[in-house]
């Protein structure tokens, strides 16, 4: 625990973030450690806050999205976008009409943002600057995307249909993760039809939902 002058009724003073003001600077980490009576700094990975992952003109280690030009012309554009107002841009009907988009049963309605379709080019090409695109292949084909644990990142995996096959270092996934879905719904069908018993020997009635990382979407499911 830390202490702190600050009076807990002080303001923060803390500006939000936005897609335009985010800045993530990097920093080299380092770590002390001690070695025979002295005191030493060893480097560590290089990290980033938020902005990491355009591959460096040089081939070094990959560079902020920051100092990329497609970032630059959307922080220039952010002049022109800062002189607008929602409840003015809602009115141009050919505006709304180009920033909704319907695709498979999915519904993005973007003019309820305060952007343009011009706003929108710039974002497109900023994420391709950034090789989003290379970045959902390389997590769906199970790719070792998380740097820091060296490991895939298999939030896809657990919603994937049986018959799909997610390789892992030459090994389906899949199977593995319906294994345990299937344990999880015959351990909750038995909890709602009261078969699975408390200490007491009677159904349980309640349920006590520990959420991990502020989740909200768990208790009600």
């Amino acid at each position: 625990r830390t202490r702190s002058n600050r009076r807990p009724d002080a303001p923060l003073n803390r500006r939000p973030m936005s897609a335009f003001s985010a800045v993530a600077p990097v920093r080299r980490v380092t770590q002390k450690f001690s070695s025979h009576g002295r005191s030493k700094t060893a480097p560590r990975r290089r990290m980033a806050a938020v902005a990491r992952g355009v591959p460096a003109v040089n081939g070094g280690d990959a560079a902020l999205i920051s100092t990329t030009p497609e970032w630059a012309d959307l922080v220039k554009h952010k002049e022109e976008i800062d002189k607008t107002h929602l409840r003015d841009l809602i009115t141009d009907a050919e505006r709304c009409k180009a920033l909704t988009v319907e695709y498979n049963g999915v519904y993005c309605d973007y003019a309820r943002q305060r952007v343009t379709p011009e706003t929108m080019k710039k974002l497109y090409a900023l994420a391709d600057a950034a090789d989003l695109k290379g970045k959902i292949n390389a997590m769906f084909s199970g790719e070792h995307i998380n740097s820091t644990e060296d490991r895939a990142v298999l939030h896809v995996a657990t919603r994937a249909p049986k018959d799909k096959v997610i390789n892992v270092d030459g090994k389906n996934v899949v199977p593995d993760v319906h294994e345990v879905l299937d344990k999880i719904k015959d351990f909750t069908d038995k909890v709602r039809n009261g078969e699975w018993v408390g200490a007491t020997g009677k159904p349980l009635t309640s349920v006590v939902a520990v959420g991990i990382g502020g989740a909200f979407f768990g208790p009600p499911f």
